[in-house]
């Protein structure tokens, strides 16, 4: 009797140990739809885990995989953050974003310093976002939407892969959309810094700027 109770209590043990061997091993898929997971095991998977995935309310979202492009602009950007100020850090998609318990990879971000944890963010003060065509309608409405809860975020800025196009929208103006172009300045006000649309377009190999390089080329 007594070793039939402590087999099913292994047998239980194993299955659980399984169960969630199983769920962070999904982590690692970036092919599978959302799913859902509870907080903790999500955060544990993604201490190991190969690809990232974002978190919203229980549900994970594995991340796409990125362009050439996407990355070109990623490196652009940090680099015309990073020349202006050193009281605050710059991070890309690779350090998560916390938002209550939601977590988000950020492609670009400028945080004050954070105390929280060494694991995430909590203190951004701008965001950046690369959006293809099919991540539009996800970053210009579902994350501004969140973004703007953020008490210490100043500016969201938004930056189009096929085009060149830079959306910023500013706390101070009420979150109301500023376009920019090719040829334009865009002023990041809380870091006091301005930013040419073409330095974050540089290298990249969209209609606009091949056009826009061969005009000043001639």
């Amino acid at each position: 009797m007594l070793l039939s109770l402590v087999n099913y209590i292994g047998s239980l043990m194993i299955k659980s140990v399984f169960s969630i061997s199983e769920q962070t091993k999904n982590l690692n898929h970036r092919d599978l739809e959302p799913y859902s997971l509870p907080e903790d095991k999500y955060l544990n998977g993604e201490l190991s885990c190969e690809f990232k995935n974002e978190y919203i309310n229980n549900i994970v979202y594995p991340m796409p995989d990125i362009a050439v492009d996407h990355n070109r602009i990623t490196s652009n950007t940090m680099m015309n953050l990073h020349r202006k100020n050193p009281n605050y850090d710059v991070f890309n998609s690779m350090m998560k974003l916390k938002i209550g318990n939601d977590y988000f990879y950020p492609d670009v971000g400028c945080y004050l310093e954070d105390k929280e944890s060494s694991d995430y963010q909590t203190l951004p003060i701008v965001l950046v976002e690369i959006i293809s065509d099919e991540s539009k309608e996800h970053d210009l409405i579902f994350k501004l939407a969140a973004y703007k809860t953020i008490p210490s975020l100043q500016e969201y800025i938004i930056l189009e892969v096929d085009t060149c196009c830079m959306h910023v929208y500013k706390k101070a103006d009420n979150w109301q959309e500023s376009r920019y172009f090719l040829g334009d300045t865009a002023y990041i006000e809380a870091i006091d810094l301005n930013i040419l649309v073409e330095d974050v377009y540089l290298n990249v190999k969209n209609k606009d700027m091949l056009q826009f390089s061969a005009q000043n080329c001639d």
